[in-house]
């Protein structure tokens, strides 16, 4: 029962977390090519990610696609970030499975024009999430115009942020 109602309030505050997160992008003006948010609630065998990135950033344009080759790119973009696993890397250890992906463009106007982004969600399933002490973030490899990723981690034993880069790929869970 308490580990229910911890996972409840987790999952409110990563959503609550991401609204906020939302609300200040937006107050804050346009977006910022190379920087992403990514919310990560863990509790349990569950692990819940959450990752919103500029479109430029995935695709190398920002506007919906409007040629083949663009129609492709939007295709392999969804594909890649759709895999999950390849992309945010638990340890071998925690033996962590894909349970559900979402992946789902927005466009957000501007006063200089519109944006697209891409908004992922990911539930994992950890058969030893005490191994699960940290997450790589191979993301960079495979989108080499992003370069920073905002990290936030919720777990039971409490909360950690992040600015993860390429040349610091790794985020560390929080412990007591």
């Amino acid at each position: 029962m308490r580990s229910s109602i911890l996972y409840i309030i987790l999952i409110c505050i990563f959503y609550s977390s991401s609204v906020f997160a939302q609300q200040q992008h937006r107050q804050l003006g346009p977006h910022q090519h190379g920087h992403g948010q990514f919310n990560v609630v863990m509790e349990g065998h569950k692990v819940l990610m959450e990752l919103h990135i500029p479109g430029h950033d995935i695709t190398g344009f920002e506007h919906k696609p409007s040629t083949p080759a663009q129609v492709a790119a939007m295709k392999k973009a969804q594909a890649q970030l759709k895999s999950g696993l390849h992309l945010f890397v638990p340890p071998a250890a925690a033996q962590c499975k894909l349970v559900s992906a979402k992946v789902e463009t927005a466009s957000k106007e501007h006063g200089d024009g519109g944006h697209m982004e891409f908004h992922a969600s990911y539930t994992l399933d950890c058969n030893a999430p005490q191994k699960l002490d940290r997450l790589r973030f191979d993301f960079f490899r495979t989108y080499p115009s992003a370069q920073v990723l905002e990290v936030m981690i919720i777990n039971s034993k409490g909360q950690r942020a992040y600015d993860i880069t390429a040349a610091n790929p790794v985020a560390d869970m929080p412990k007591q």
